[in-house]
């Protein structure tokens, strides 16, 4: 049985469609995602999952158990769930273990087994040392810690994270997310994480749902996403996808078809089996590879940026046969703006036909 099921859920607010019919399902202790540009609805169905907000059509089932159609939705407080907020919602006036503490108070657990719960999670998140201290006096990453802990403490089945870790710098995030990680695998609780952070999200979660303007795109494993995403969308918004008009010329065998992108032929990725005719073909900044001009089996480019990164060089380049083109590579060379080269593909992925193909 899914711990979280969404089925056909949609949410409106006057004229604007904030979810359209939404499918997710979620096992227990898995670890999902919710991935997306601003706006796109992805907090909008956190909050019809945690109950802050009633569908207007649909259904949500947390274990099996209906908790919300637009006929009427289980209250928040009865679903056994716990949210992490942005801004981490802490009681300014209390200590980090009364912040811990304050929901099991609030359900009458009796002090002893209160003081026994608040250290455990304290020290789960590495905590205990600053049971007494208040909240203006941690950094953003410990006070991040203590709203992990104040949430693991109700002991929910369900946690939803809204952008926990977006008010913390580079470094904290980086070990925050180490933090989490952690965290998921000693309790094993089921957590949906928004973000709109793709390194985030492909570095923490089992499975990631994109959305964009309230419609979840795909939703597949941080690798499955990268290496066959489903959409254009996907595609152009998981790891700076580059997406070209080609052909195929003859029929896939064993996954692989014969591609043609502005007169050069490569080997690609496909699914779908399609043969001859127009298709949309996906390449990433690492299948690309610099070479001479009018090195044979390249394709004929301009430089037109270049940006050194430390341990390679981003350049930006043109195909010669249509300049509105921009591609992205990673380089250890760093070619000269204005030169004109040579552009080895090494791989791509044929966009399934039910995402429409580019004009070309």
């Amino acid at each position: 049985m899914a711990d979280l099921s969404l089925e056909s859920v949609t949410k409106r607010f006057g004229a604007h469609r904030a979810v359209e019919r939404a499918d997710l399902r979620l096992q227990s202790g898995e670890f999902v995602a919710l991935l997306g540009p601003s706006g796109c609805g992805k907090t909008t169905l956190l909050r019809l999952i945690a109950g802050f907000e009633a569908p207007d059509a649909g259904t949500i089932r947390l274990r099996g158990e209906t908790v919300a159609t637009p006929e009427g939705a289980v209250p928040p407080e009865a679903r056994q769930v716990a949210m992490v907020f942005q801004a981490y919602a802490l009681w300014p006036h209390m200590s980090v273990a009364e912040n811990v503490g304050y929901a099991l108070k609030l359900r009458g657990l009796p002090a002893t087994a209160r003081q026994e719960r608040v250290t455990a999670c304290l020290e789960t998140v590495g905590l205990a040392h600053l049971a007494d201290r208040r909240p203006e006096a941690l950094s953003g990453g410990q006070r991040q810690r203590v709203a992990l802990a104040r949430c693991l403490a109700s002991d929910p089945s369900l946690v939803l994270l809204d952008e926990p870790l977006a008010n913390l710098d580079a470094h904290l995030r980086e070990e925050m997310q180490v933090e989490f990680r952690r965290l998921h695998r000693e309790t094993g609780a089921t957590m949906v994480y928004v973000t709109h952070d793709q390194a985030e999200a492909m570095a923490l979660a089992d499975r990631v749902a994109v959305m964009d303007r309230g419609v979840i795109q795909q939703v597949a494993p941080p690798r499955e996403l990268y290496a066959r995403p489903a959409t254009e969308m996907v595609a152009r918004f998981i790891g700076q996808g580059l997406l070209l008009p080609g052909r195929l010329r003859g029929a896939a065998s064993e996954g692989r078809v014969l591609a043609e992108i502005f007169g050069l032929q490569i080997a690609c990725r496909s699914d779908d089996g399609r043969g001859d005719g127009p298709a949309t073909i996906v390449l990433r900044p690492e299948t690309l590879e610099l070479a001479p001009y009018e090195t044979p089996g390249t394709l004929p480019a301009r430089v037109t940026a270049t940006t050194f990164r430390g341990d390679h060089t981003s350049v930006e380049a043109v195909p010669l046969a249509d300049p509105s083109i921009r591609l992205l590579l990673r380089s250890p060379q760093d070619p000269a703006v204005g030169a004109t080269v040579g552009l080895r593909i090494g791989d791509g992925w044929v966009l399934p036909q039910a995402a429409e193909p580019l004009s070309g």
